[in-house]
C-alpha cells in the first residue's frame, strides 16, 4: 500500500519538497501520522501535535475530505493510493 502525504503552506518545509510517499501494509490515518513524526522527528510533532492530539488549527483531509468529519476519524483505516494533505487552518479578514 501506497500513501502520498502533502503537506501545504507552512507546513511543507517538514516535508521533503514538501510531501512523501509511505509504504505499508496496512495504515489508520492516526499511523501515517505517528510515521512520519517517527521519520522526520521532533519538529513536525510540534507542528502537528499538542499532548498527543492533532492541534485544532491543523486541517488533515483524505482525499479531499477532513478526517474530523470520518466516522472512525484519525482511527479510519486508509486504502491502497489514498492522498492525505496537511495544512494549518487560514483565518482572518
Amino acid at each position: 500500500m501506497k500513501i502520498k502525504i502533502t503537506a501545504v503552506g507552512a507546513l511543507a518545509k517538514s516535508l521533503p519538497h514538501g510531501q512523501v510517499v509511505i509504504e505499508g501494509r496496512e495504515f489508520t490515518i492516526q499511523g501515517v501520522l505517528d510515521t512520519l513524526v517517527s521519520k522526520y522527528g521532533k519538529v513536525l510533532m510540534e507542528e502537528l501535535f499538542n499532548n498527543g492530539k492533532i492541534k485544532k488549527e491543523i486541517s488533515v483531509l483524505i482525499n479531499g475530505r477532513n478526517a474530523s468529519t470520518l466516522p472512525d476519524k484519525f482511527k479510519a483505516l486508509l486504502k491502497d493510493k489514498d492522498e492525505i494533505i496537511i495544512t494549518a487552518y487560514i483565518t482572518g479578514g
